[in-house]
């Protein structure tokens, strides 16, 4: 490493909290002005990051309970996704991704770039780190949205994915507890 990458990860990380902050102020203001089709292009989004997430660790990480646990997530968001889709069908809505989706997937591949860039338990331990990160975050989007939604349809959906969440978070910080 020269002397001007030196600063790079430490810039890099900086500025996904940066984005991750922002992230967090929108989540706050999001629920309350994005339509059905933008909810469920976020849950979407979601998904299809925690499966792209899955098949990472799932690749790389030298841990079985860290494998174990990517696969169990990439299944799990693969079928929420599967499941999504249909219930986008019987609510008649054409997912429309907002700027959230957008700031998440953007989030999504520093992190990876990241993630990309670390082995052994490095990689291990900042897979778990980021993915309590992540279902912490996406529980509280889930409990805000919900409250907001008139879909009844949505709104079960919502609630009914919350404790798979739950289970996931409770999963990694189990898998945390062991390093």
């Amino acid at each position: 490493m020269n002397d001007a990458t030196a600063g790079k990860p430490a810039l890099t990380w900086f500025a996904g909290s940066l984005l991750l902050c922002s992230c967090a102020i929108t989540q706050r203001v999001m629920p309350i002005t994005m339509s059905d089709a933008n909810v469920v292009a976020v849950l979407n989004t979601i998904d299809q990051i925690e499966v792209d997430a899955g098949e990472l660790g799932k690749a790389k990480a030298p841990s079985p309970k860290v494998k174990s646990f990517a696969a169990r997530l990439a299944h799990e968001h693969s079928a929420s996704l599967q499941g999504r889709y249909r219930l986008a069908e019987t609510i008649d809505v054409d997912p429309q991704k907002p700027q959230l989706a957008m700031a998440l997937e953007h989030l999504h591949g520093e992190s990876t770039i990241l993630l990309q860039n670390k082995s052994g338990r490095d990689f291990d331990e900042a897979y778990i780190k980021d993915q309590i990160m992540r279902h912490e975050q996406m529980i509280k989007l889930l409990e805000d949205t919900e409250a907001t939604r008139a879909q009844p349809d949505l709104q079960q959906h919502l609630r009914y994915s919350r404790p798979d969440l739950l289970s996931h978070l409770s999963a990694a910080r189990a898998v945390a507890r062991q390093f």
